[in-house]
């Protein structure tokens, strides 16, 4: 069961699908900066996949070096080097125009970050210096640009600034917010959509380490269908560090216990509780 994706508003009566289209009309480059799981990547690539568009996918984050992004000599099977173009020149000699996307932005090593700047660039061009001296290229066609990252001021493990001069290029900037409307569309169960929202409201989720994410509830609401609901617990709070997860039990077993009140916590077993709370086999009956 694969996870859907919705459209969402990313400004006033503006859908980020709408965005998108204006972008790759005007040859304009976006910036989509939130949080890790709330449908950032999957975004971009309906929208490609929507417009029958090649998609190039660039992360940042595996040790990505300027032949991934703009091309390089590779040894050939008679012992010769051969040229391949990276993901950034396969998208400008795309005939049919395309979507290069460039995850994790901020991550960028400062040796391809120079190749960003003319990518980024108002008059867009790659210079091919490895390969035949400086010969210099364009775009054949519309090419949409859409870079993510977390926040900066995350606590996101490997987090860091992005380099003023990359973010000035581009005009389209999102904060790309934690939306509990777009749970409605892509949770079918609605007690979990219900305990996500209130999970997420919660003073206790202040000071979480581990994101709530939409995703993470997508996959909870998946995991129910396909396991059941003790052992799709089970791993949801085994995504929780210690000291969160008996905060989540509460709103699991407020909000995804069968004939329970939905006013308040109900009161657990020691053992029950203490199980749950480790992330371990819960002992929870299954639902009728």
């Amino acid at each position: 069961m694969g996870v859907s994706y919705c459209s969402r508003q990313v400004a006033e009566g503006l859908t980020d699908f709408q965005l998108y289209d204006t972008a790759f009309n005007n040859g304009k480059n976006v910036l989509l900066e939130g949080a890790t799981g709330e449908g950032k990547s999957m975004s971009v690539r309906t929208w490609a996949k929507e417009n029958d568009l090649n998609l190039y996918e660039v992360n940042f984050a595996f040790g990505v070096d300027s032949r991934h992004v703009i091309g390089g000599w590779y040894p050939d099977e008679r012992g010769g080097f051969r040229w391949e173009d990276g993901l950034a020149t396969q998208a400008f000699t795309d005939p049919d125009g395309a979507v290069l996307f460039l995850d994790e932005i901020n991550r960028v090593p400062p040796a391809v970050s120079a190749h960003l700047h003319t990518i980024l660039d108002t008059h867009r061009s790659i210079s091919l210096v490895e390969q035949d001296g400086g010969s210099i290229i364009t775009p054949e066609n519309n090419v949409l640009i859409v870079a993510a990252m977390n926040p900066e001021s995350s606590s996101y493990q490997g987090a860091m600034r992005l380099d003023e001069a990359l973010r000035r290029r581009f005009p389209y900037q999102i904060k790309w917010e934690t939306d509990n409307s777009v749970l409605h569309d892509v949770v079918k169960d609605e007690r979990v959509v219900n305990m996500a929202v209130a999970l997420r409201n919660s003073p206790q989720a202040q000071r979480f380490v581990t994101p709530l994410s939409t995703a993470s509830f997508v996959e909870l609401d998946e995991a129910i269908v396909e396991l059941g609901e003790d052992p799709a617990i089970t791993f949801f709070l085994n995504r929780f560090k210690d000291d969160e997860r008996p905060d989540v039990v509460e709103f699991v077993e407020l909000y995804l216990t069968e004939d329970e009140p939905k006013e308040k916590p109900v009161k657990r077993s020691s053992r029950t509780a203490s199980s749950r709370r480790r992330g371990a086999q819960s002992t929870r009956r299954s639902r009728r």
